[in-house]
C-alpha cells in the first residue's frame, strides 16, 4: 500500500454525503481560465493553495475574507510562486471557540477517532485535550464523541472505508447551532484502490507539496508514459552546481548519498535515473531534459555526472550514444561555460561505450574524466567534491 494525499477540494466533495453540498472551486493554474471558473462565485471568499502543503496559514498560503477581484489576484500570486492548484471557497464567519478538531486514522485495530473541542492552527497546543475512540473494522461507533453524534460518526466512517482512506483530518471543524462544517480537510488514501473507487477519487486528485514541474520534469514524465524503461527526473535546486545523469535506482541513491557525505547535498541540482535498457532516442531525450536544467542554472561552476553501477542488461554503448548525441548539440555551450563531465559506468558493451564517450569529449574539447567500474562511486564523488570545493 502506498499512501497518497488527495486535494482538499476532492476530500470535501467526498464528504458531501456527511456534511452537505460543498461550494468550492478547484483551479488548475496551468490549464484553467480563472475568471471563467470564478464567474459564478459570490460573497466573501477563502483562497488556499491546494497542494498538500503543511502550515499554509503560517506561510501566507491562505487568504481570508476576499472579494472576487482579490481572489483573482491571489490565484495569480500563488501561480507566480510556483503552485499549480488553488482552492477558492465561500468564507464562513465564525468565532475561534467554534473551531474543533476531528480525525480518523486507520490502524491494525480498526479506525481510531480523535476529537477535541479545541481546534484550528494551534491544535498542537491542545494535544492533551484530544479524546480517542477506536472502532473495530466491522462495527459502528459505540457512542458520540464530544459534539459529534453517533450517526454522524457512522456516516463519516462509512465514507472513510468506501474511499479507502487511511487518514482523515478535519481541522478546523466548525461546530455551530446550524450544524457542523469542515473548514479544512486533509485526506490520505491507499493508492492501490484507484480502480475500485469509481466516482470518489482518481489519480488526478493526488497532490504533493512539490511546486509546479519544470519543463524538464514534464518532458521526462511524458517520456516515461510511453516507455517500457524507467525514467524519472526531479529538479531540486534551480541554481545548483552538480547535475546528475544516473543509471539504476540503487546506484543513483549511492551517488546522491556520497555527495551528501561530502557536504554537497545542497549543490545537487536534480535527482532521478534511467534504467531498464532505454533505447538511444529515449536516452537522448532524457539527457536533453537534464541539459535544459544545466543551461537554466545561474551557478558559475557546473558539473555533469554520468554515473551508475555495473548494469546487468542495459547496453552501455547504446545509452552512451544517446547521451553523446544530446551533448553534441550543446558542445559549444559546454566548452564556453567550462562544464566538466565526469563518467563512471559498467555493464554490457562497457569498453565500447566508455571509448565512445572518451573520444567524443576529448574531440569536443570538453573537460572530462571517464572511468569504468575499476573506480568506485565513492572515489568519483570524492574527486568531484574536491573539484567543486576548490572553486
Amino acid at each position: 500500500m502506498s499512501r497518497v494525499k488527495l486535494s482538499e477540494y476532492r476530500a470535501k466533495k467526498i464528504l458531501e454525503s456527511c456534511f452537505g453540498p460543498f461550494g468550492g472551486v478547484e483551479i488548475d493554474t496551468l490549464n484553467d481560465d480563472v475568471e471563467k471558473e470564478l464567474s459564478g462565485v459570490k460573497g466573501k471568499l477563502v483562497v488556499k493553495v491546494d497542494q498538500a502543503t503543511k502550515k499554509r496559514n503560517k506561510q501566507g498560503l491562505v487568504k481570508l475574507n476576499r472579494t472576487k477581484k482579490e481572489a483573482l489576484a491571489d490565484v495569480a500570486e500563488f501561480a507566480q510562486k510556483g503552485f499549480r492548484y488553488v482552492l477558492v471557497e465561500p468564507m464562513q464567519e465564525h468565532s475561534k471557540a467554534q473551531e474543533h478538531f476531528l480525525a480518523f486514522i486507520r490502524n491494525e485495530d480498526g479506525v481510531e477517532i480523535q476529537y477535541s473541542d479545541k481546534g484550528g492552527v494551534d491544535i498542537e497546543n491542545f494535544k492533551a485535550k484530544i479524546r480517542k475512540q477506536t472502532v473495530d473494522f466491522d462495527k459502528q461507533p459505540s457512542a458520540a464523541i464530544g459534539n459529534i453524534n453517533r450517526k454522524t460518526l457512522t456516516g463519516i466512517i462509512d465514507v472513510f472505508n468506501k474511499a479507502h482512506m487511511v487518514y482523515l483530518e478535519i481541522n478546523p471543524l466548525l461546530v455551530s447551532d446550524s450544524g457542523i462544517t469542515p473548514l479544512d480537510a486533509a485526506v490520505e488514501v491507499d493508492s492501490a484502490a484507484e480502480f475500485i473507487v469509481p466516482g470518489l477519487w482518481s489519480k488526478e486528485d493526488w497532490r504533493s507539496a512539490v511546486l509546479r514541474k519544470t519543463e524538464s520534469e514534464q518532458i521526462v514524465e511524458e517520456l516515461q508514459a510511453t516507455s517500457m524503461s524507467s525514467l524519472t527526473l526531479r529538479a531540486l535546486k534551480p541554481d545548483g552546481k552538480i547535475f546528475l545523469l544516473l543509471s539504476g535506482g540503487g546506484a543513483s541513491l549511492v551517488v546522491a548519498d556520497e555527495f551528501d557525505a561530502h557536504g554537497l547535498a545542497g549543490e545537487l541540482a536534480n535527482y532521478g535515473e534511467y534504467s531498464g535498457n532505454p533505447n538511444e532516442q529515449e536516452v537522448l531525450t532524457y539527457t536533453s531534459a537534464v541539459i535544459k536544467l544545466i543551461k537554466a542554472s545561474k551557478a558559475k561552476q557546473k558539473v555533469l555526472v554520468i554515473a551508475g553501477g555495473v548494469a546487468n542488461f542495459t547496453d552501455v554503448a547504446a545509452t552512451f550514444k544517446g547521451i553523446i548525441a544530446a551533448i553534441k548539440k550543446e558542445e559549444a555551450y559546454f566548452r564556453d561555460n567550462k562544464i566538466a563531465v565526469y563518467v563512471r559506468r559498467g555493464g554490457p558493451n562497457q569498453a565500447k561505450g566508455l571509448k565512445l564517450m572518451e573520444d567524443f569529449l576529448a574531440g569536443a574539447g570538453i573537460k572530462h574524466q571517464v572511468y569504468g567500474p575499476e573506480v568506485s562511486i565513492a572515489k568519483l564523488a570524492k574527486q568531484i567534491a574536491g573539484e567543486v570545493k576548490r572553486k
